[in-house]
């Protein structure tokens, strides 16, 4: 077919699923006269498309990753263990901004055990770098209040946190706070 030098293309570049969508797709572009193109026209007209759909899967993606967050921040909040149990990612890596590390099954117990107790957690000036379509990473400010150990905190200072996609829902794989300096 002559369109077969495209599929590595699309493979690397765009989320068309199976070599039989992104051939479909491109055959629309032979009603249109597309085969009458130079190569070197067919090279930019079907990279600036691949680009153009990029683009628009990142936005999809970028909401959906802001909503899981929200979500995320809800249940902390909320004491929501079973949901919070969800959206993080069995080989959880969390360390927290005193520099104490846990894994997932130490970070739940904490939290069941009532070690901490998040009154309000929020994020804003985060921004993201989309290593793939299943991993972003995710950095900011964070604000955080509530009780540790039933001592009142505030906390104030950036993060950085790894986003992975499992089975079509996104997880927490890794989380690291660093306190504000006065």
């Amino acid at each position: 077919m002559e369109f077969d030098f495209f599929v590595p293309l699309c493979r690397k570049y765009c989320n068309f699923g199976d070599y039989a969508q992104w051939v479909n797709s491109l055959s629309k572009f032979k009603s249109l006269k597309f085969y009458f193109f130079s190569m070197k026209s067919k090279i930019i007209v079907l990279f600036t498309l691949l680009l153009a759909a990029n683009n628009a899967f990142a936005q999809s993606d970028l909401t959906a990753i802001k909503d899981f967050e929200s979500e995320r921040y809800q249940a902390l909040v909320d004491g929501d263990i079973s949901k919070t149990t969800q959206l993080i990612s069995n080989d959880l890596l969390y360390t927290h901004s005193n520099l104490n590390f846990e894994d997932k099954q130490a970070y739940l117990l904490a939290l069941k055990s009532g070690k901490y107790k998040f009154e309000s957690f929020v994020t804003d000036s985060t921004q993201y770098v989309f290593l793939n379509k299943k991993t972003v990473i995710a950095a900011g400010l964070v604000h955080m209040q509530g009780r540790y150990f039933d001592t009142p905190y505030k906390l104030d200072g950036r993060f950085t946190a790894v986003y992975i996609k499992r089975k079509r829902q996104w997880q927490l794989a890794a989380w690291q706070t660093t306190k504000k300096v006065n």
